[in-house]
């Protein structure tokens, strides 16, 4: 038995690499990852006969995030509805310290990115290939609602920053680079097909960032997308892709929409200040003043992620998630000036790009739910692994490609 328990860094770091081939299209495949990987954690606990926390700079935030959600559920009018919120966030945020325990070495980072964009560029070309020529093998269907499968277009807003930074560590035309160049362009064409705006905006702003970082390096590959975009779309015309493009900027039923949720979750804040409406209860509170039956309103949230914590857990919830983005933004930017020069800078600067990618598509999408809320928290310790220590920053990224 004790030798069975020995292994119990393996089993965390497989449960890890599953949730990593799943991320982008299977919420259940992210679950068993995580199960597998909190398998081994308790093994670690019983083998070694003690919780042992690895100490970082967001641990703090995020105990204080999970604990308003807990005393905003507790004073919550509808507690067992608020409840499930608990068990929902609890194991998004569980995912966290899982990665940060389980993962021992940047190189395992390393392997673990290498797995999500991989696996991304695969499962993206699979689906292309279902929905533009009907090839299913072995009769297996991926995202049968392609269009309007939102948490598929949210992880790949945050899969594509991390794969455009890695032409930051290759610099010579090889196979590899020829590989990365298809793989960007496979996730860029999905993207484009799957209709998220919030996550076009989200993808949008990190090219322009890398755009001004690395000005001759990406600029000219942005500008190939675009085209490849201009002479796509008009084949695309029948799925509604243009005409989502050109929604953002119109005054539709959509978009009026989520002006009166903001403008309710303004308001809920102002009646409920402090703890919120209780999480999960948007839905409740905005059917019963606008008497909509519950059933047919297909809306859990307000499409906004700040509102929306601002509405259903108050000033608290709202100031805990702010004070953790502090937290990490000023810790960033510590350590992209630590590791300038290195290869990991890009890697570092990949996961940093895709946290504010998913959090500007939260302006328009509530984006810390379903796969993109696993992948948020996975990515955040992924993040604080590769920031542990400048030790090996400049060995071994180059295996990412």
């Amino acid at each position: 038995m004790v030798n069975f328990l020995k292994n119990y860094q393996k089993i965390m770091y497989s449960g890890l690499v599953i949730f990593a081939i799943f991320s982008t299209i299977s919420i259940s495949g992210q679950l068993v990852g995580s199960i597998i990987a909190l398998l081994g954690w308790i093994m670690k606990i019983v083998y070694e006969k003690k919780i042992n926390l690895e100490k970082n700079s967001l641990n703090l935030p995020i105990c204080l995030f999970f604990l308003s959600i807990v005393i905003s559920t507790l004073f919550s009018p509808y507690f067992e509805n608020s409840a499930d919120r608990i068990r929902s966030d609890g194991e998004k945020i569980l995912l966290f310290f899982l990665v940060v325990i389980g993962v021992k070495e940047i190189k395992h980072s390393k392997i673990l990115i290498n797995i999500l964009i991989i696996s991304a560029g695969v499962e993206s070309a699979y689906i292309l290939l279902q929905y533009f020529w009907k090839i299913y093998l072995f009769n297996v269907v991926i995202s049968k609602n392609l269009l309007t499968d939102r948490s598929l277009g949210g992880c790949l807003s945050m899969v594509i920053p991390i794969t455009l930074c890695l032409f930051g560590i290759l610099s010579k035309f090889d196979k590899k680079l020829l590989a990365l160049i298809i793989l960007i362009i496979i996730l860029f064409l999905l993207l484009i097909v799957n209709n998220t705006r919030g996550a076009w905006v989200g993808v949008s702003l990190v090219m322009v960032i890398l755009s001004i970082i690395e000005y001759k390096r990406f600029l000219w590959f942005f500008l190939s997308i675009f085209l490849i975009a201009y002479f796509i779309l008009p084949f695309h015309i029948k799925s509604g892709t243009y005409i989502r493009i050109k929604s953002i900027f119109e005054k539709n039923s959509s978009n009026l929409e989520r002006i009166s949720f903001s403008k309710e979750a303004l308001i809920m804040i102002k009646d409920n200040p402090i703890l919120g409406v209780g999480p999960n209860n948007f839905k409740y509170y905005y059917c019963k003043k606008h008497n909509i039956k519950m059933e047919n309103f297909c809306h859990k949230t307000c499409h906004n992620n700040f509102l929306n914590i601002g509405a259903e857990m108050g000033i608290l919830g709202l100031c805990t998630f702010i004070y953790l983005l502090v937290i990490f933004y000023k810790n960033a930017i510590n350590k992209l000036i630590e590791f300038k020069g290195s290869d990991n800078f890009w890697l570092i600067l990949g996961i940093i790009l895709s946290i504010s990618s998913i959090l500007t598509g939260g302006m328009f999408n509530y984006s810390l739910d379903c796969r993109t809320g696993y992948l948020f928290w996975f990515l955040l310790g992924i993040y604080v692994k590769m920031t542990s220590s400048n030790k090996d920053s400049s060995c071994g990224a180059r295996e990412v490609s």
